[in-house]
């Protein structure tokens, strides 16, 4: 089965200029038919979808990115999708260039990471071809930053 929500599949049915070279008909357009939707929620809330597997949402890159949970031998480990698309993306100002809402991103990233260092949760990225992975920790000035580096597999045993 494919998943997303109807917000994020409408916003890439319709791109802005600066998304059209990203959503591509021809990736998408033949699973419509076959699409099942979540419903969206606001960035602050974790949809707790099927066991073991929770969903938060982004608006400031995309509309209604997906930020996928899983729940794996006590720990969560978070796909971070492009709201951290890498260590370096962590301090809370570096946001992308490319975000639809910059300020938007920067307001969910403040609140995922808070909630990253209160659950310990693993962050898994998919920009970053050398670290898959990172715990967070608060740095002697209280700053949020990388506590463990590494493969996801080095954090799950």
């Amino acid at each position: 089965k494919y998943w997303t929500n109807q917000a994020h599949f409408d916003w890439a049915a319709k791109p802005n200029a600066r998304e059209a070279a990203s959503f591509l008909p021809e990736n998408f357009a033949p699973l419509r038919d076959v699409l099942h939707y979540l419903p969206s929620q606001p960035h602050d809330q974790i949809l707790d979808w099927l066991p073991q597997i929770g969903v938060q949402f982004a608006y400031g890159h995309t509309e209604a990115m997906m930020l996928p949970q899983l729940h794996i031998g006590g720990r969560t480990v978070v796909y971070c999708a492009d709201l951290l698309p890498s260590p370096s993306h962590l301090p809370l100002p570096y946001v992308m260039g490319y975000d639809v809402r910059p300020l938007q991103t920067l307001a969910e990233k403040e609140w995922f990471l808070h909630k990253a260092v209160e659950e310990n949760y693993i962050l898994f990225f998919e920009h970053a071809p050398q670290i898959e992975a990172c715990t967070l920790r608060r740095d002697e000035r209280g700053r949020i930053v990388a506590d463990k580096l590494g493969k996801l597999q080095d954090f799950l045993g």
